[in-house]
C-alpha cells in the first residue's frame, strides 16, 4: 500500500493489491480514494475481485446500508436466503456523494455468479430454488437473470428479475418461463396472493399433463399487495376431471391467462364424452366463472352418470343429441360452494312423456340442471324442466347413483333430502292417470330397493281421469315405510287410509281404513278392470264407516280375503246398519276352462219397504220384514256378473 498523508490540496489513499479476507468471503482490490482538504466530494476508484462467498445469504454483512432506502435494504436482507457464489466482481468509480450515480456521475457495478441459490423474489410468492444466475447489480439497480431455477416441482428454463431502481416508488420485475406439470402449476400458483380463485379451481378439478408457463409480475416495494400480474399457461393436449360428478375433459388446448385480477381464457377446445367442447373463462372480485358450450347425447350421459339410468331411458323414452351451456361458478370466498350450471333448450331430443311434457326432436323446451360441488357425500342437484317439472335430487358421489329426489309436477317447489328414495308430487288441475300408469308400475316395481325406487308420492287434482272418463277431483298421498305403502286418499269414490305391501304376492293383505267407500262410482271401473285374473289379485281387508249407493248410506262395509290354491275366497263381505245387515261369502276359482265365481250368503232387512224404496226399487212394499238366503255361480270373474249367466237359489221370507 502506498500512502501520501497530503498534497497541497487533498489527501490519497492507493493500493495495488489490497487483499481482505472475512469469515464469509475473500477479496482482492486496487484502491484509489482522493479526500479533498476543501468541501469537494471524496473520490474513489475500487476494483475488486471476491470469492468463495458460500453463504450468499451473508452478503447482506456487505450493502452500504447507509445510503439506501429501507424498503431497498429491506428486499435485499430477505431476497438471497441460501446458494454459493464461486466468484464476483465490484467496481466503484466516482465521487461518493453521488453514489449510486443515478445520473451516470460514477460507476457503481457488482456482478456475481450463484449456484444451488435460493431466492426470495417476492413477499408470499414460492421461492426459486436449485437456482444457477448472473446476478449484477447497476447504479440503483440489480438484474438476476436466471439460468436454471425450481419452484414447486416445476423447472424454471429462464427467468430475469429486474429491479432498474432502488428508489422508494421502484418496484421488482419478474419475466420467466416455466415448464412442468399443470397440477403442480396450479399449486405454485395456491401458494402466491392468488390463491384465491385457484383454490376454489383445485376444489372442483384435478388436471393432469404438462405446460408451459409465462411469469409476468410487477411487484412494488412499497406496497406488494398491489403486485401486477400477467401469467400465460400454454395448454397441450391437457386432462382434467371435474371431481364433483367425476367427469374426464380431455385434449384440452389453448391459452389460460392469469392476472391479479383473476383467471381468463378464450376459445380454449376440448373433449368429454367424445364431443368437442368450447371453453371460455371470466373473472370478477366475487368468483371465477368457466363457460362451456358442447353437446352430447343421451346414451353419452347414461354411461357417464349411472343415475341416469332409469325406466324413463330404458324404454326409449328419452333419447337423440342436443346442444348444452355450462357455467362453473368459483366463488373467491372460502365457505361459498362452486356451482355448476347447465342450460340446453333440448332440440335434438325425443321425449316421450305424457300429457304437455312430450316433445319432438325439432320441438325446444328449456332444461335447466345447477350442482352445488361441495366437499359433502351427496352431490345436491337441482333440476328445471320448462317449468312442468321440478326436481331436488341427492346423489351419491362415491357409488354415482341417485340417493334421493323430490319431483313436482305442478304448483309447489322441490326440496332436498336426506332420506333415501325418490317422492313424486303432482299438483294438476287436471291429471289423466291412465297416461302415467305405466311409468309408474315401473317404479313401483323397484321400489323394494328404496335407496333406488319410489319412496312416496303425492296427487292433487281437480279432476282425475282413466281411459277418458272423468272421476271428480283426488288427493292422495302414499309413503314407503318398514316395506309397506302407507296413505291416504279423498275423491268421489272414497276416503280413508290405507296400507299396501311393498311385496303384494305374499300373504300379507292391503288393509283399507275408510271413512267412506261409494259402491255407484266404484262400479264405473268395471269395464277399465278388463282381463284382470284372480292370479292378479292381491289380498285385502276393508273396513268403511259409510258404504254409499247413490247417496244412500248402507252402513258398514267389511270386507276380508283369503288365497285358494287356484284362486281367491272372499273370507267375508259384511254390510251392516241398524236395520239390515248383509253377510257374503265367494270363491273365484280359475280352472282349465276359466274363472267361475261362486257367491253366498244372508240378508236381513227390518224395513224392507224403505230399503227398497231410498234404493229406488220400488214404493209398492210398506211396513216389512225381509229374510233372504242365497246361493249363486256364474262362468267368470266377480266384475263379470249379469243376470243372464247367474245360476242362483234365493229362499225369500217376508213378514
Amino acid at each position: 500500500m502506498h500512502l501520501k498523508l497530503q498534497s497541497e490540496s487533498n489527501w490519497q489513499i492507493k493500493s495495488q493489491q489490497l487483499v481482505l479476507d472475512t469469515n464469509h468471503v475473500e477479496s482482492e482490490s486496487k484502491l484509489t480514494v482522493i479526500i479533498p482538504k476543501n468541501d469537494e466530494a471524496v473520490f474513489m476508484d475500487l476494483q475488486s475481485t471476491f470469492a468463495n462467498l458460500n453463504d450468499v445469504s451473508h452478503a447482506k454483512n456487505y450493502y452500504p446500508v447507509s445510503i439506501m432506502d429501507t424498503d431497498v435494504v429491506d428486499w435485499l436482507d430477505n431476497a438471497f436466503v441460501a446458494g454459493k457464489v464461486n466468484k464476483g466482481e465490484l467496481l466503484v468509480y466516482g465521487e461518493l456523494n453521488q453514489f449510486p450515480f443515478l445520473e451516470n456521475q460514477g460507476v457503481f457495478e457488482v456482478a456475481f455468479d450463484l449456484v444451488n441459490g435460493e431466492l426470495n423474489y417476492a413477499p408470499d410468492w414460492p421461492h426459486l430454488q436449485q437456482m444457477a444466475a448472473d446476478i449484477v447489480f447497476f447504479q440503483n439497480g440489480v438484474s438476476i437473470d436466471t439460468t436454471h431455477a425450481e419452484s414447486n416441482g416445476l423447472t424454471v428454463k429462464h427467468a430475469l428479475i429486474d429491479i432498474p431502481s432502488f428508489a422508494t416508488d421502484g418496484d421488482v420485475l419478474v419475466d420467466g418461463v416455466i415448464e412442468g406439470q399443470i397440477a403442480d402449476s396450479l399449486t405454485f400458483l395456491q401458494k402466491s396472493p392468488l390463491h384465491k380463485p385457484i383454490d376454489k379451481v383445485l376444489q372442483a378439478i384435478t388436471p393432469k399433463g404438462l405446460t408451459k408457463i409465462d411469469l409476468g409480475l410487477k411487484i412494488p416495494f412499497t406496497a406488494p399487495d398491489l403486485t401486477q400480474v400477467d401469467i400465460v399457461a400454454h395448454l397441450n393436449d391437457v386432462q382434467l376431471n371435474i371431481n364433483a360428478i367425476d367427469m374426464e375433459v380431455t385434449e384440452i388446448t389453448g391459452e389460460l391467462k392469469v392476472t391479479e385480477k383473476g383467471v381468463f381464457a378464450e376459445n380454449i377446445k376440448a373433449n368429454t364424452m367424445t364431443y368437442p367442447l368450447d371453453v371460455n373463462v371470466d373473472s370478477d372480485e366475487y368468483k371465477t366463472q368457466i363457460h362451456v358450450n358442447g353437446e352430447t347425447d343421451v346414451k353419452q350421459l347414461r354411461k357417464q352418470f349411472s343415475f341416469l339410468d332409469n325406466e324413463l331411458v330404458k324404454q326409449g323414452r328419452i333419447k337423440g343429441k342436443t346442444d348444452y351451456e355450462v357455467e362453473l361458478d368459483l366463488p373467491v370466498t372460502e365457505n361459498k360452494a362452486a356451482k355448476l350450471k347447465v342450460k340446453t333448450d333440448l332440440r335434438g331430443i325425443t321425449v316421450k312423456l305424457p300429457e304437455g311434457l312430450s316433445k319432438s326432436a325439432e320441438q325446444a323446451k328449456r332444461l335447466n340442471i345447477t350442482m352445488q360441488l361441495d366437499e359433502q357425500a351427496l352431490l345436491p342437484l337441482r333440476l328445471n324442466y320448462s317449468e312442468q317439472i321440478k326436481a331436488a335430487l341427492n346423489v351419491d358421489k362415491q357409488h354415482s347413483k341417485m340417493h334421493s329426489a323430490h319431483v313436482v309436477y305442478g304448483e309447489g317447489a322441490a326440496i332436498f333430502s336426506d332420506k333415501a328414495g325418490t317422492n313424486i308430487q303432482i299438483k294438476q288441475d287436471a291429471f289423466d292417470a291412465s297416461d302415467w300408469s305405466e311409468l309408474l308400475a315401473a317404479s313401483v316395481a323397484k321400489a323394494v330397493d328404496p335407496t333406488s325406487g319410489l319412496a312416496g308420492i303425492s296427487l292433487t287434482t281437480k279432476q282425475l281421469q282413466w281411459k277418458d272418463k272423468n272421476y271428480g277431483a283426488l288427493e292422495i298421498a302414499i309413503e314407503q315405510l318398514q316395506q309397506k305403502w302407507q296413505g291416504s286418499l279423498s275423491c268421489s269414490i272414497a276416503k280413508g287410509a290405507f296400507v299396501i305391501p311393498v311385496n303384494n304376492t305374499g300373504e300379507e293383505k292391503i288393509k283399507l281404513q275408510m271413512a267412506y267407500l261409494n259402491l255407484t262410482e266404484l262400479l264405473q271401473f268395471n269395464k277399465q278392470i278388463e282381463g284382470v285374473e284372480s292370479d292378479d289379485v292381491p289380498l285385502v281387508q276393508i273396513f268403511s264407516d259409510v258404504l254409499l249407493w247413490d247417496s244412500v248410506d248402507l252402513g258398514r262395509l267389511e270386507i276380508e280375503t283369503d288365497k285358494l290354491a287356484e284362486g281367491v275366497r272372499f273370507k267375508h263381505i259384511n254390510v251392516i246398519s241398524d236395520k239390515h245387515k248383509l253377510a257374503l261369502k265367494a270363491d273365484w276359482v280359475k280352472t282349465d276352462e276359466g274363472s267361475i265365481t261362486e257367491l253366498y250368503g244372508d240378508f236381513t232387512e227390518q224395513e224392507a219397504g224403505e230399503f227398497l224404496s231410498k234404493m229406488k226399487f220400488t214404493d209398492d212394499i210398506k211396513e216389512t220384514q225381509a229374510n233372504i238366503g242365497f246361493f249363486g255361480t256364474w262362468s267368470g270373474t266377480p266384475y263379470q256378473f249379469s243376470l243372464q249367466t247367474i245360476d242362483a237359489e234365493i229362499d225369500l221370507e217376508l213378514k
